[in-house]
């Protein structure tokens, strides 16, 4: 608890050495909890950056992206120097969900209320939106599958969306009840 509210953890990850991590939505948090000495390390996510720390997921060199469900920021913690580093959206009130790092190491996230998948270039730091087909969709959760292709949900639309990076394509999937609000997704082995 954080001043008499619930840290309410979120999206929980495993690093490569095992340890879990979490995103604190109500106190502006990221957790670690070493799985070996069963101590807590914890960041303070920087004010400026919006609140709620959300989805999450980590780089090759370790570093933790996540997400600021009220903002307009996806953020990268660097664990041993404890710095952050934020990139802008172009929209100022996107309703940040979803985040996956690529196999490229390719930061990727959704817009909700933007209807928006967007993406950061880690090396350059450009951050590039790509519109849904279909406005106002909702894209919400998402995961790469073993080709690279992005599948995401289109929460208000009842859809299922799938994008192809190499060639920038969308393609949707009706659910077959429009009114669905799906909100999260699987790849299966057969990817």
């Amino acid at each position: 608890r954080n001043g008499g509210h619930a840290a309410l953890l979120h999206d929980l990850q495993l690093d490569r050495d095992g340890n879990v991590w979490a995103s604190a939505m109500a106190s502006r948090k990221i957790v670690r909890l070493n799985t070996t000495t069963f101590q807590f390390t914890t960041w303070d996510v920087p004010a400026e950056y919006g609140a709620e720390p959300h989805a999450a997921d980590f780089d090759r060199d370790g570093n933790y992206w996540f997400n600021m469900y009220a903002g307009n920021y996806v953020v990268k913690l660097d664990p041993r120097s404890g710095k952050f580093t934020g990139f802008s959206t172009k929209i100022k009130t996107p309703q940040l969900y979803g985040l996956v790092v690529d196999r490229k190491g390719t930061v990727w996230f959704t817009e909700m209320n933007g209807s928006n998948l967007g993406k950061i270039d880690p090396r350059t730091g450009e951050l590039t939106e790509y519109p849904t087909p279909t406005p106002n969709a909702g894209p919400h959760r998402m995961h790469e599958d073993s080709k690279g292709n992005l599948w995401f949900t289109e929460t208000y639309a009842g859809k299922i969306g799938k994008f192809d990076p190499t060639i920038l394509k969308f393609t949707e999937y009706e659910l077959g009840f429009p009114k669905g609000f799906p909100s999260s997704l699987q790849i299966d082995k057969a990817d």
